[in-house]
């Protein structure tokens, strides 16, 4: 790995940092800016409680433009099936129209071919016409999925929505920030805009933060350098090449796990914050929160 003198381009890279950051700020997605079905998706995707519930459904409905969405009464066994009828013919469409009787046909038989139904969707719940929950979590289910898929069918009306907002990705300004950037951290530039973004974020966490940069003040200072044949490879491969290949891999690994080591002990610091501070209770005759 090519070395790169970190100190003297800092702030080169805090400088472009600058110029990311405030494009970055654009790609957040305002929810009033979207069509009003996205955003009643948006208000219904959390699981409800009961109390809520009729909220929730009249909520999908409307996203979903079913004409009789704000009386739509789930304890009513009649517009349960209308529900499923209109759905599979408006917005589902899992059968061909030919074989979509069955649904409209309310028999003895509907509840049956209803569960069919909910198998060939796969759907995770069982369906308990005696269980008030269990009717709501299948419902709510499915509305769901009519939903996703009456996203994916107005797609092309939402992605000048979404393109608009990511419009800064393109512009020659911030190109050429990203390319300077990329040079500067010795990073081959490619089209694919959300690899090379991320690559730039890792780099820069990883070798320019303050602790790194740090580190490697004080390394300039004490000159302790480790030197690369000085470091063990763990075998030899009779090529002095491979070898000095292996142990860059080695220590690239080292690495790795090093910042694994830290991330872990900083999540058990976390945890420490609540739960190694013992509180003693002498009455109780115990020690602990």
């Amino acid at each position: 790995k090519k070395k790169t003198n970190k100190t003297n381009i800092t702030h080169e890279v805090r400088a472009s940092e600058r110029v990311f950051s405030s494009n970055f700020s654009l790609m957040s997605l305002h929810t009033e800016q979207v069509p009003e079905a996205a955003g009643q998706v948006r208000s219904a995707a959390a699981a409800p409680s009961s109390s809520s519930l009729h909220a929730v459904l009249s909520a999908r409905l409307l996203a979903l433009q079913y004409p009789n969405h704000r009386l739509f009464d789930l304890d009513s066994y009649g517009e349960r099936r209308a529900l499923v009828c209109w759905l599979e013919n408006m917005k589902i469409r899992l059968y061909p129209i030919e074989n979509r009787a069955g649904l409209s046909n309310f028999d003895e038989q509907w509840d049956e071919r209803f569960r069919t139904y909910l198998t060939e969707l796969r759907c995770p719940h069982r369906l308990d016409n005696s269980d008030s929950k269990s009717i709501a979590r299948v419902f709510l289910w499915l509305l769901g999925q009519a939903l996703r898929l009456e996203f994916h069918d107005l797609a092309p009306q939402y992605d000048p929505v979404l393109a608009a907002k990511h419009s800064f990705l393109v512009d020659e300004e911030f190109q050429a920030a990203l390319r300077t950037l990329c040079s500067i951290l010795e990073i081959s530039h490619t089209s694919n805009q959300a690899e090379l973004l991320q690559t730039v974020s890792r780099t820069i966490v990883r070798d320019y933060s303050p602790a790194v940069l740090e580190r490697a003040n004080a390394m300039e200072t004490t000159d302790d350098r480790l030197d690369l044949k000085d470091f063990p490879s763990g075998f030899d491969c009779g090529d002095p090449l491979v070898d000095r290949a292996v142990k860059v891999l080695r220590l690239l690994y080292l690495l790795d796990m090093k910042h694994l080591q830290s991330d872990i002990n900083a999540l058990i610091a976390y945890a420490q914050n609540f739960s190694a501070q013992p509180v003693t209770n002498a009455s109780l005759g115990k020690v602990g929160k």
